[in-house]
């Protein structure tokens, strides 16, 4: 794996500051369950007519319960087509396998649940989008049925996909020919998906709120061992991370040796809770800040907060709207071909995902000008809206951030981030 999936734990914390990331979490909890159920609620049907669409296919099958997604793919061996139908229980995608063998029109159909035929991938070069996938999957053999990413409001660095081929076969022909095959010097992952036998989360202890979040620690010492002296006490500690700082110093010399932030695991939601009476604690003649972490990326907000209260802003413009599954480096693509200038001209692309856009920091006032003539109102970002069967795509506006636009408002905007 490469150094992009093990980013820096502090960019990927954020306090639980208000009422929201309470919601936030239940939603993170709401989309692992969803992605579990996903492997027991979606049918593979076969040999539908060649005019068949998605209005048709959700019409008929709506009577076996809830559709909540279609996606249809030419069959290669016949002149008919494939549909991945995904419902929103178990007993409905049961309900669908009644219709085996029912005929439309000509065509006699089958239905079989799609099971042992997901796909996991990791650790594909960063530009990739769901379009290379599926064509990487194709080009092995088989007919891939549907390419997932993960949405990127709450880790902007991950990177992995579900993939969903047409039969168990499929899958585990994908899987030996890419597993470790190397494109673009990046070496893939690709394994079999199981999500009832996947390994624990490493957010788990965030999700479960039993992780706290240290501020204002000594940078020039280590205080894992105090950390643990003082937070024992309040129950069963899995493990205590401290960032380091590499080859830095102060003014006057000494070294930095931390960032000045930690996480303690405890074993139990009511340790870390208990834990939080430490906060205004001296360590070392210093008040610490102790509060429940979030995984939202918390260095990166305040980077962010920063940028939209402070400073002069005309070499930053933001970008709207954007896919929550859009990456930073799909993005500095997108401006560096569109705008004809080097990566180096941008200096730093902050995700703002749940308000479905991004800021650019560009290196100097006419690169922001000229990135903004460039890439103002292009079409970006076209999709399949499967289950409405109707094509949509996103108008990209691109302005400067003094300007009114979603990601403006700024005092409104950083109370919201």
């Amino acid at each position: 794996m490469d150094v992009e999936e093990v980013e820096s734990f502090e960019s990927k914390k954020r306090l639980l500051d208000d009422s929201t990331d309470a919601t936030d979490i239940v939603q993170k909890r709401s989309n692992l369950k969803r992605t579990k159920e996903r492997e027991i609620t979606t049918v593979i049907v076969r040999n539908l007519p060649s005019k068949y669409n998605f209005y048709k296919v959700k019409k008929y099958f709506s009577q076996c319960g809830k559709v909540c997604y279609v996606e249809m793919q030419d069959d290669p061996d016949t002149q008919n087509k494939l549909a991945r139908v995904e419902f929103e229980t178990h007993d409905e995608a049961l309900s669908a396998l009644t219709r085996t063998y029912k005929r439309i029109g000509p065509n006699e159909i089958t239905v079989d649940l799609l099971q042992d035929s997901t796909v996991w991938i990791t650790n594909f070069p960063p530009f990739y989008d769901s379009k290379n996938l599926r064509d990487l999957f194709n080009q092995v053999g088989g007919t891939t049925l549907s390419v997932r990413l993960p949405s990127l409001k709450y880790d902007s660095n991950r990177r992995f996909a579900y993939i969903d081929m047409a039969s168990p076969e499929q899958a585990s022909n994908a899987i030996r020919k890419l597993h470790g095959y190397n494109v673009d010097g990046f070496e893939l992952v690709v394994k079999k998906s199981d999500p009832f036998q996947v390994s624990k989360r490493t957010d788990a202890a965030t999700l479960e709120r039993r992780e706290v979040f240290i501020r204002n620690l000594d940078f020039s010492t280590d205080p894992s061992q105090k950390l643990q002296e003082l937070f024992s006490k309040y129950g069963t500690i899995e493990k205590i991370v401290v960032p380091a700082q590499r080859d830095s110093e102060k003014e006057d010399g000494h070294k930095i040796l931390n960032k000045g932030i930690a996480f303690v695991h405890f074993s139990r939601p009511d340790s870390a809770k208990r834990a939080l009476e430490l906060n205004n604690y001296e360590i070392e003649g210093r008040p610490i800040s102790v509060s429940l972490a979030d995984r939202k990326a918390f260095l990166e907000r305040q980077e962010v907060k920063n940028l939209l209260l402070h400073g002069n802003q005309d070499h930053v413009v933001s970008i709207f709207p954007i896919s929550d599954k859009t990456t930073k480096v799909q993005i500095e693509t997108l401006i560096t071909e569109r705008a004809h200038i080097e990566s180096e001209a941008i200096r730093s692309i902050y995700l703002v995902a749940d308000h479905e856009g991004a800021l650019i920091v560009l290196k100097d006032v006419p690169t922001a000008a000229k990135v903004s003539l460039a890439v103002n109102g292009i079409l970006y970002d076209k999709k399949n809206s499967a289950v409405q069967g109707s094509k949509t795509s996103r108008d990209i506006q691109l302005v400067k951030i003094q300007k009114k636009s979603p990601l403006n408002s700024r005092r409104q905007l950083v109370k919201r981030i």
